[in-house]
């Protein structure tokens, strides 16, 4: 990593991104002129404001902007009086919007010199990006390194939130949580003053699928996605809401059926989209795979659909699949 870019960057730019004052001496003598101009120029609006509010002149608000200069809201009937150019009126009509005639120079000289700014900072800029552009090969892998960089960080942050850790990762299949937690609901509870109750999940060898049943509102689902979405995110680098002695696995397919899927622009009903799921997940899925399915079978009557999640179950667990699944249907049970 070579330092020299960013320190020359840092001489012309703060950590805003805006071109600093002494980013060169033409600059800074225009912004000094500026300071000295908007003085001048609220010091004589000032002195206006103060004469025209002794006569009644003015609104209740006396002060406004117009097409960006400043100007006096003036009652309708007292705009004779005061010298100027009418910028705007309000559209009752009953007040009248005027830059008085004092100002007007020094509002003129304050544009002038906003003029006078952009164009210097156009110019440091060019000399700038001039400069920039002997490094430009070395820009991608700077930015791909704060990419990186900002990334753990934010995993970082994220896990600092619910008090993650990172498990033991083993590059197989397999499930061995310890006092795991949903993360979102642990942070949704954590707001709340709430416990978030943990849970054990442990397959021993050769055991590979879950089925969860019970009452609904029985915590089946949220279940379910709690170990899919750790198993996600310790994939991803994120430390997670487990106790010590937790192993994971590493999977390299994910195939979920969560919910209702029913399409009307591919002419699905709710139990055919989730008959295309588990066609997909039959073509697609090996010993590597981790499946989630919802309220298997469900959709349609009781008796067939049983029979049918019967026998995609009984395909899935000779491809060898990992995962869980949720049912009332007692024959899969």
């Amino acid at each position: 990593y070579d330092p020299s870019l960013l320190e020359f960057m840092d001489s012309y730019l703060d950590e805003e991104g805006e071109i600093k004052e002494d980013a060169s001496p033409d600059l800074k003598r225009i912004r000094k002129a500026m300071r000295s101009k908007a003085r001048e120029a609220d010091r004589v609006f000032h002195d206006v404001m103060k004469k025209l509010r002794s006569t009644g002149s003015l609104a209740e608000s006396p002060e406004s902007t117009r097409n960006g200069r400043r100007v006096l809201a003036v009652l309708a009937e007292h705009k004779r009086q005061v010298k100027g150019i009418i910028h705007d009126e309000s559209s009752s009509g009953k007040t009248v919007f005027i830059e008085p005639e004092a100002v007007i120079p020094v509002n003129n000289d304050l544009i002038d010199l906003a003029a006078e700014e952009r164009r210097e900072i156009y110019r440091i800029l060019k000399d700038v990006c001039n400069e920039i552009r002997l490094h430009i090969d070395k820009l991608p892998v700077y930015l791909h390194g704060v990419i990186y960089m900002d990334a753990i960080q934010a995993r970082v942050n994220a896990s600092r939130q619910y008090g993650g850790i990172v498990p033991d990762v083993k590059d197989k299949s397999m499930f061995k949580l310890y006092q795991a937690r949903h993360p979102l609901l642990l942070l949704k509870n954590k707001k709340e003053n709430k416990v978030t109750v943990p849970f054990n999940y442990h397959l021993h060898h050769p055991n590979r699928l879950m089925i969860l049943s019970g009452p609904n509102a029985g915590g089946k689902s949220v279940t379910m996605k709690a170990v899919g979405l750790l198993q996600l995110m310790v994939q991803s680098g994120f430390p997670v809401p487990v106790g010590e002695g937790t192993e994971m696995g590493v999977f390299h397919k994910f195939f979920a059926d969560i919910g209702d899927q029913q399409s009307l622009e591919d002419d699905l009903s709710t139990y055919s989209s989730r008959l295309r799921n588990m066609k997909d997940f039959l073509d697609s899925s090996d010993e590597r795979t981790m499946v989630l399915i919802d309220e298997f079978g469900t959709g349609t009557d009781p008796k067939f659909g049983g029979a049918l999640a019967d026998s995609i179950l009984y395909a899935l667990n000779k491809i060898g699949v990992y995962g869980i699944i949720t049912t009332h249907y007692s024959n899969l049970k």
